[in-house]
């Protein structure tokens, strides 16, 4: 097949578009393995640039190949209909301009809801003005889909919409208006606390949780942590978040109860092991040392004790053999973020040779005081964790430094790495 460009140019050689249709779907795939490397233990802020860069060239190819680039991702959203290439496309349409364009994947979106991350991860890739104009229009939307997808563009850009965000806090679409709690926390809505109060009460466990996660983000922990709580103990999409929100929040006394639930349930080992790192109290580091012998949650035991120590065990030599822990080179990043192993790029400990380095190390711990990566949570240290840490570090660090100081930005770690690296104009 040849195609022509439709505004009537020349036809392209066939040559050309294999290198077209090349970029289109590599584009797709990429933004696809992005999603697992957002949260890679071994990825660093370097790293995500690095990839994302591979992810921006195969843009520019599109963009490039102009209306021929166009069409391959239309063709490409035709018959994949996946989020990825929802991103492309939609990524082309708005740098274009283009009303007409744009209309595709939203349309698509539309009738496919789950495809909703693939624009709304589009519309937090291109610069902010831009996000901004096609964010205005889906805020007054009749299907809620494009609604959540508005006010999720708002705060991955950091945008404030202003009374937008009351008047979505009322939508009658609870997913809507759970995206519009968490933006309240995302943004820093001080004057929407009451509302979060209020949001606690509500019948959706997505909107109850989102208003919890607002509220201690902003410092009001009153009855907000103990929602939280129940979430981090209750097996499900949002344990995860809940665990690493709330047991940085509250005192470390606090979280050891959460600890402790979790250990008590056998179904749940592998969840108590990275609570105890998140914890960030020494005194759960007996208790992970005794893990070491599952060989199902080795991996998982290190990465706890080095969260809460900052422990490095491939530098210190305790591994039990060498594993990489960061990406070898660009073109291997493809075939890494594919693994289905969780734990493919975590350091393998040698129980022994931990169990020793605790022994000469333990008496420097005080117990009951919190710990990140060996040191009390502080907002230079956080700062450095964020500008150079693993991904899972830097997670942890950004909420550290909003729970520090609740009248800073929330560092957004999903964004740009470009953006991360120099602030919102650059991209």
């Amino acid at each position: 097949m040849t195609i022509s460009k439709s505004a009537g140019g020349p036809e392209v050689p066939r040559s050309i578009e294999r290198i077209i249709e090349q970029h289109a779907t590599d584009a797709a795939f990429l933004w696809a393995q992005r999603q697992g490397v957002l949260n890679a233990p071994h990825y660093r802020l370097h790293d995500l640039a690095a990839f994302d860069d591979r992810l921006q060239a195969n843009l520019d190819g599109l963009r490039i190949a102009d209306d021929c680039g166009w069409e391959f991702c239309t063709e490409r959203l035709s018959d994949e209909q996946e989020a990825g290439e929802v991103f492309a496309a939609a990524v082309l349409a708005l740098e274009q301009g283009s009303p007409k364009r744009l209309e595709v994947p939203v349309s698509l979106v539309g009738d496919e809801p789950r495809l909703a991350t693939g624009l709304t991860s589009a519309l937090g890739w291109v610069p902010r003005a831009t996000a901004h104009i096609a964010a205005q229009e889906l805020l007054g939307s009749v299907l809620p889909v494009w609604r959540q997808v508005a006010i999720a563009t708002y705060a991955i850009h950091r945008l404030d919409p202003g009374r937008a965000l009351a008047d979505a806090l009322e939508d009658k679409d609870p997913a809507v208006r759970a995206r519009a709690l968490r933006a309240v926390g995302e943004l820093g809505r001080h004057d929407l606390v009451p509302e979060l109060e209020a949001g606690l009460h509500e019948k959706s466990d997505l909107c109850r949780f989102w208003a919890a996660a607002s509220a201690v983000l902003l410092g009001d922990q009153r009855n907000a942590l103990e929602v939280l709580e129940s979430f981090s103990t209750l097996p499900g999409p949002l344990q995860p978040r809940a665990l690493q929100l709330s047991l940085r929040a509250g005192d470390t006394g606090r979280a050891r109860k959460v600890v402790e639930r979790l250990r008590d349930d056998s179904s749940q080992l592998r969840t108590a092991v990275q609570a105890a790192g998140i914890c960030g109290d020494s005194t759960v580091l007996p208790w992970l040392l005794e893990q070491l012998e599952n060989p199902h949650c080795s991996r998982v035991v290190a990465e706890a004790f080095s969260l809460v120590t900052g422990l490095d065990l491939e530098s210190e030599g305790l591994t039990a053999h060498g594993s990489p822990t960061g990406p070898s080179d660009e073109d291997d990043m493809e075939q890494e973020v594919l693994e289905l192993d969780p734990d493919e790029h975590l350091p393998t400990p040698d129980p022994e040779k931990l169990r020793r380095w605790y022994r000469t190390h333990k008496d420097g711990f005080v117990k009951g005081s919190r710990s990140f990566l060996g040191v009390s949570p502080s907002i230079d240290g956080c700062a450095n964790v964020w500008h150079s840490g693993t991904q899972r570090q830097r997670i942890a660090a950004s909420l550290y430094l909003r729970l520090l100081d609740c009248t800073t930005t929330l560092n957004e770690w999903r964004a740009p790495a470009w953006r991360q690296q120099f602030g919102p104009e650059s991209g």
